[in-house]
Order: C-alpha cells, then structure tokens, then sequence
C-alpha cells in the first residue's frame, strides 16, 4: 500500500466516523425539540387545570364561608402521585387569616380544607359552625 491509498483510507474512516457523528447529533437535537414540545404541550395542560381549580376553590370559599379570598401558592401534584392542586392563601384584606385547599382537577371536587387558626377565630365569629374530623 502506497501513502496515497493510505491517505484515502483514513480519510474515509474519517468520513464514516463524523457522519455517524453528526447523525447521532442530529438525532438527539431532534429528540430534544420533540421532548420539549410535549414538555409545552403539559405545561399548557397543567396550566388549565391549575386554572380550573383555582375558580373550583375560591368559589368554594365564597359560596361555604362567604369569603372573598386571594390564592398566594398554587401546586400541582404530579399525576403518579395524586391528581390534586394544593391551593395556600389568606382572606382578602386579612393576610394572617389562611388556609389551604386541595382539589381534584379530574371532578373538581374539594379533596381536603385547612383552615388555619386566625382564620377559624374569624369564622367563629361570624357564626359558622365547623366541623371537624377526629
């Protein structure tokens, strides 16, 4: 084997190397673009539900306790978990009267209520009856 022959085999194993190079880069940049579309398309979804909830809870409030409410944190448990977003906030104008709410975002139903103890005083006084699970 002369040096051109020797030169044309490496320069094709150089070749066949970088295209199996730049084909699995390729790959991954289009796995990437195609993982985070749906990473996209969740966050929307979860965007909705999480919106959903959110009315579910501060009508809740209203319509049981007469409440106007403010949502200070709002999360969404991953569905492996529970299909539930956690809701924490305070009466309107009232910022140490809290409480926390669950609800599924599949029925819209209130999964659990907490009611935090300035809050409750509060409630007390307005004449509400609470009931509590022991």
């Amino acid at each position: 084997m002369d040096i051109d022959q020797d030169d044309f085999v490496v320069e094709k194993v150089i070749k066949i190397s970088c295209g199996r190079f730049v084909k699995g880069m390729m790959l991954g940049i289009v796995l990437i673009l195609i993982l985070g579309g749906c990473q996209k398309v969740n966050t929307d979804e979860d965007a909705e539900l999480i919106s959903k909830a959110k009315a579910t809870a501060v009508q809740y409030l209203k319509e049981k306790y007469k409440l106007d409410v403010e949502i200070t944190y709002e999360h969404k448990l991953p569905t492996y978990v529970d299909d539930v977003v956690t809701f924490k906030g305070n009466v309107i104008g009232h910022k140490e009267q809290t409480f926390g709410i669950m609800i599924d975002y599949n029925n819209q139903e209130i999964s659990n209520v907490v009611i935090e103890p300035e809050l409750e005083k509060g409630l007390l006084k307005k004449g509400h009856k609470l009931s509590y699970i022991s």
